[in-house]
């Protein structure tokens, strides 16, 4: 087995996991830890949930430390609203098991940011008549796992 690095952080109970800069000033301590002891050219790649979905920590992640990043991002009312009026030639499809996702990536910008970033929109579908999936109990038992029926993911790859 590799190097195991773990790091915690304390919070009161009623602070956000993407409290105030917390989250930065731990991202930054890591990213400095990882190239210090590798090199500064080593790449790195952030993967975190929609509560990290965050202009300020983007713009922190792409200028400042030059890091890859996958983060899940909430499905607003928007962003529904644009995949629903995509036509189903947008959409490809891979499946696993008995269940199959429907994908399409596109340039999303969230109301409040300042630039477009790399999205990926995912449904699931399970059964014979591969219907969207909206309660995910009856999925699992088609070997689609636990995981939710849509998605949206950003993406960032730093230029090589």
């Amino acid at each position: 087995m590799g190097a195991v690095f773990n790091d915690v952080m304390l919070r009161k109970r009623s602070a956000h996991s993407n409290h105030g800069t917390d989250y930065t000033v731990w991202v930054r301590s890591i990213v400095g830890l990882i190239r210090k002891r590798n090199s500064a050219e080593v790449p790195i790649l952030l993967c975190a949930d929609s509560a990290f979905t965050d202009q300020k920590a983007y713009e922190i992640f792409e200028e400042e430390f030059q890091i890859n990043f996958i983060t899940t991002g909430k499905l607003y009312a928007d962003v529904k609203g644009y995949v629903g009026q995509l036509p189903n030639e947008s959409f490809s499809m891979m499946s696993k098991n008995r269940a199959l996702r429907r994908f399409t990536e596109f340039a999303g910008k969230l109301k409040s940011w300042k630039k477009f970033r790399r999205c990926i929109f995912t449904t699931l579908q399970c059964g014979e008549d591969r219907q969207p999936v909206k309660k995910m109990k009856s999925c699992r038992q088609l070997g689609g796992g636990g995981v939710a029926a849509s998605k949206l993911i950003f993406i960032m790859k730093m230029k090589e």
